[in-house]
């Protein structure tokens, strides 16, 4: 196809600069009537002719073999006519309703073959004219491997058959006909099928699994503790779930608003806070959670100071013995505070959310400018 494109792409060139070139028995007008069958979509289709139609709502796509390039895509029902050029042709059918479809196909090549895909299932196949359709994939490790398909083909592939085949392991998997060497024999845990990347890790950090949800959505850990974080694909708030080995929620939660979620979960162990320096410091605790560390015992404890604490117990050096300020913010603002003096130092330039204390030995006077964030 390519070089008779470029033998009437010639005969263009030689019509407008009328030479005369010996081309043996073809000539000129040979050329422009080759060319114009190809490409004139008005004529008739010299390359295989499929001919499809479905009897209700549903979608096919044909590939060529190697390349996967779409050739049709094309809603039904209805029908439709597509010239092939490939001599191995990939058959996708999809079907979006609730009750079976079926495909019938009928070529110039004189096949006629049927395709039916249950509701709301894919079918792929693949099929050459003058040769029966066929399923497979070319992977020899995939659970579907066919040796004489008519071309090689891996998009088709699928590992369902894989699993654990020790019916004493925890991620046992009756249906599974080739061993894929994860059997677990601790605490199987499985990821609900959220869109959104996750990540396990044990009280060392060390990583139990990862993944997306859709994708990779176990692990297998023996200890009594692990950290976990979910992360939503579109940044935004969704549930999840974390199940054990029979199905059963040991844990669910809800994304923040930026589609974020982190937890320490326990089973068996005692979460706590484990800072030495922190007011709730749980020594017994076997599950190590610094999010519920709380640090508000801590404060200025001297009575003759000007900012004490009343609630604090333990003193964190901050007592102020001259002019202590507060100021309460409505929502977040960056604070820039200065020395009213000649040097007019700059002590503060940060955002704050909600409130700002600090103590000012000078004369009390100090500039403020205020950001709106």
């Amino acid at each position: 196809m390519k070089r008779l494109y470029a033998l009437f792409s010639l005969a263009l060139i030689l019509n407008s600069s009328q030479a005369q070139l010996d081309f043996g028995d073809i000539t000129i007008d040979d050329i422009k009537k080759i060319s114009t069958q190809i490409f004139d979509d008005s004529t008739e289709c010299i390359y295989p002719l499929l001919t499809v139609s479905c009897n209700q709502s549903a979608s096919l796509q044909i590939k060529e073999g190697t390349s996967s390039w779409t050739f049709s895509n094309t809603s039904y029902p209805g029908v439709n006519e597509i010239c092939l050029e490939s001599e191995c042709i990939s058959i996708v059918c999809n079907n979006y309703d609730m009750v079976p479809a079926t495909f019938n196909f009928t070529s110039s090549t004189g096949d006629v073959f049927e395709i039916v895909v249950a509701p709301e299932t894919i079918e792929k196949w693949l099929w050459t004219p003058g040769v029966e359709i066929m399923q497979g994939c070319s992977d020899i490790t995939a659970c579907n491997y066919n040796p004489d398909l008519p071309c090689e083909n891996f998009s088709n592939c699928n590992f369902d058959c894989y699993g654990c085949l020790d019916p004493e392991a925890s991620n046992y998997d009756p249906n599974a006909t080739l061993d894929n060497g994860q059997c677990c024999y601790a605490l199987y845990h499985v990821v609900s099928e959220n869109p959104g990347w996750w990540i396990a890790r044990d009280i060392y950090n060390v990583v139990l699994g990862q993944g997306y949800s859709n994708e990779d959505f176990s692990f297998c850990y023996s200890g009594t503790c692990f950290d976990f974080t979910f992360v939503d694909d579109n940044a935004g708030v969704t549930s999840f779930s974390i199940l054990d080995e029979i199905g059963n929620i040991v844990y669910t939660a809800t994304t923040s608003q930026s589609g974020y979620s982190h937890a320490v979960l326990s089973f068996d162990g005692t979460p706590g806070c484990t800072d030495e320096s922190a007011c709730n410091f749980n020594p017994e605790a076997i599950c190590s959670d610094l999010s519920l560390c709380s640090y508000d015992c801590y404060g200025c404890t001297d009575q003759n100071a000007s900012n004490f604490n009343s609630e604090a117990s333990l003193d964190d050096g901050s007592c102020c013995y001259s002019n202590w300020y507060t100021i309460i913010l409505d929502q977040p603002c960056t604070l820039i505070l200065s020395t009213h003096n000649p040097s007019g130092e700059t002590f503060v330039n940060e955002m704050f959310s909600s409130e700002i204390s600090f103590c000012l030995e000078e004369n009390g006077c100090f500039d403020l400018t205020v950001y709106n964030a």
